[in-house]
């Protein structure tokens, strides 16, 4: 069974769990993962909307680069 909850760091980082769902002296398992935001999310494509602009989109790309044309 998995139970999930959010609640807050307190002083001296300190976490109180309460009303938990199992009985006294069972084992569980404790992962602390910190809570995502919606701007976290939108920072994952930061380029994301930026306007694309093409200088000389008509020349050769690296050109300079094929030995075929030496």
């Amino acid at each position: 069974m998995e139970h999930r909850i959010e609640t807050s760091i307190g002083q001296d980082g300190i976490i109180v769990l309460r009303d938990l769902p199992f009985h006294e002296g069972e084992k569980v398992v404790v992962v602390i993962t910190p809570r995502t935001t919606a701007t976290d999310q939108m920072n994952l494509y930061p380029l994301r909307d930026l306007p694309v602009v093409y200088k000389n989109p008509f020349d050769s790309v690296a050109e300079n680069e094929w030995s075929a044309i030496r």
